[in-house]
């Protein structure tokens, strides 16, 4: 991480921190990250982004997937995103917050709420998104940049120096004129980069007043000299800008080749910058087995049927509620493990055989339902669970269940059978059985430097990220809540379940041992199959994993289909 103000952050009067923005310094131009990247994007936009050529496709994939986590992690601590909407400018706007234009002036900065701790973004209730996180996006060249604040309208540009052919005329129409004298006195060798210094400066506020290369460039004046370390010098900004000294208007040391800006409307306020990979990005929002980012994704080149690279064709939603085809003969309703989401599934339904519907499950707080409050009460979470797949049975299916996601699986299916609607099969992958002893020692509760270290040595963190602190700050508040209710899971009483048990581990798995993943067998007056595969604890992804289960669904279906022509002859014969 950069500090962009080296003294760290300086305290107001009240004794408050000043105001702070968060800016990511993204490298983007990775064809493999942006193809993981891909599946991040809304279907429209990878239709548009299809429309580009390369190197800019893949370019554009990894800077509005940056901005997307990003904006997940900083305002509900969890994932996938929150829909990023077109706004009246036509500027990228979290869809929670609305897209009117704004009414009246700009409110008074002092009067905003008070700035969270260093190294924090704030949330709302229960985890919810602030309301007042904004967010810009920029890229050039090999690099994007994210701001995120709560302090008030940001706005963000990076340039990429290049030669301009018409480097006079180009200042003309950038440069006001007291700019402009003052341009014309430097020496040649140096008008380029203070050209670029300028106009990093005047789009970002532009950007951060909602216009962009809409507005009026010479409407902003800045003193043209750099200024590293503190604030530039504001001589004029546009009139429904407001009082100068409500503006923070900063260089940001970007990389060699590069100038770039950032404008806050907030006095005095904290710029903190970060550096990252777009691979380590997807790997921190990806939660995942270290090392394998590409396939984890389920759309690299190690998978079966690869995301169309960055042809930028809509890939089938696997989403809760999808559509049944019409051969379907058994729908797969999955739950993901700590922290995860429905997007870890996106991707499943051309591993599974003909006549499988992958139908993955959010829970509250989390993906598709990330604007509902997390939930921490074991009999308040497998209620709703219950209700969302019963809602959703239209014949016969099987429940799967990762880590956290496997008792989910587990109790949902209870439920369900009390009903009078069990599952034909239940898959409990990478957990312990319900009655087990527990395989580690309680790690909510851990300090959060204990915590990753614990997490990592388990295997359930990728290595790529535990030095982007700042980031894993952000996933926090949803890790810890599921944490919380796995390691408090305590059986309670009530019927074995009649649905055979498949129960799954990794080899290498450190949350699972042998004796707890037989206890499984003690769940169900069925079958129960015990299978060990390669992998650690996120095997999922691993080839002999889905294979396993294809046999398994594979031979349920075909046993369906019998049944099925059985009841279909004896019809006839009647």
């Amino acid at each position: 991480m950069v500090n962009a103000e080296p003294g760290g952050p300086s305290r107001r009067a009240t004794g408050a921190l000043r105001p702070e923005v968060h800016v990511w310094i993204v490298e983007v131009d990775d064809e493999s990250a942006a193809r993981r990247a891909l599946p991040f994007l809304p279907p429209e936009e990878r239709t548009r982004l299809g429309l580009l050529a390369q190197p800019h496709r893949r370019r554009n994939i990894g800077a509005q997937a940056a901005l997307r986590i990003l904006a997940a992690a900083a305002s509900t601590g969890t994932l996938p995103l929150p829909e990023l909407i077109r706004g009246w400018n036509g500027k990228p706007v979290l869809e929670a917050w609305g897209a009117a234009a704004p009414q009246g002036p700009l409110p008074d900065p002092a009067e905003a709420q008070q700035p969270p701790r260093q190294g924090e973004m704030p949330t709302g209730a229960a985890g919810g998104p602030g309301p007042g996180v904004q967010v810009s996006l920029t890229h050039s060249g090999t690099l994007a940049a994210v701001a995120l604040t709560t302090a008030g309208a940001v706005g963000v540009d990076i340039e990429l120096l290049r030669p301009l052919p018409e480097l006079e005329g180009m200042a003309r129409t950038v440069l006001a004129a007291s700019e402009l004298e003052e341009w014309g006195a430097a020496g040649p060798s140096s008008r380029l980069n203070i050209l670029f210094r300028a106009w990093t400066r005047k789009e970002a506020v532009l950007k951060a007043l909602g216009t962009g290369l809409g507005g009026d460039m010479r409407s902003v004046v800045t003193d043209l000299a750099p200024a590293p370390h503190h604030p530039a010098a504001v001589a004029a900004l546009p009139h429904e800008a407001g009082p100068l000294a409500h503006w923070t208007v900063r260089d940001l040391p970007a990389q060699a080749g590069y100038a770039g800006a950032l404008a806050v409307r907030a006095p005095g306020a904290h710029v903190v910058q970060h550096q990252i990979t777009l691979d380590e990005l997807l790997a921190a929002a990806d939660l995942r087995t270290p090392g394998r980012a590409t396939a984890a994704a389920g759309c690299g080149p190690d998978t079966a049927h690869p995301v169309p690279g960055l042809a930028g064709r809509p890939q089938p939603d696997a989403r809760a509620g999808a559509p049944v085809r019409a051969e379907t003969r058994l729908r797969l309703f999955c739950l993901p493990h700590t922290a995860g989401n429905a997007d870890h599934f996106r991707h499943w339904q051309h591993r599974m055989p003909t006549g499988i519907e992958v139908t993955p499950v959010d829970l509250p707080g989390h993906g598709t339902r990330l604007r509902e409050p997390l939930v921490g009460q074991w009999h308040t979470l497998v209620a709703d669970l219950a209700g969302t797949i019963a809602r959703q049975i239209d014949g016969p299916y099987a429940v799967l269940g990762h880590g956290l996601g496997a008792l989910l699986a587990f109790e949902a299916a209870r439920t369900l059978q009390l009903r009078g609607t069990p599952p034909v099969l239940l898959v409990a992958a990478g957990r312990n059985g319900p009655a087990a002893a527990p395989s580690h020692r309680p790690l909510h509760g851990l300090p959060d430097a204990q915590l990753f270290s614990t997490l990592r040595h388990l295997g359930r963190i990728p290595d790529g990220v535990l030095h982007q602190s700042a980031l894993l700050q952000m996933f926090l508040p949803g890790l810890r809540t599921d944490l919380r209710l796995a390691e408090r899971y305590v059986r309670s009483t009530g019927p074995l379940l009649s649905s055979p048990v498949l129960a799954v581990a990794g080899r290498q798995d450190k949350t699972t041992d042998p004796d707890g993943m037989l206890a499984w067998e003690r769940e169900t007056s069925a079958t129960c199959e015990l299978v060990f595969v390669g992998g650690g604890h996120f095997f999922l992804q691993e080839e002999e994993f889905t294979q396993a289960l294809r046999l398994r669904l594979t031979h349920i279906g075909d046993r369906l289909r019998v049944r099925q022509g059985v009841s279909a002859g004896g019809a006839l014969l009647k």
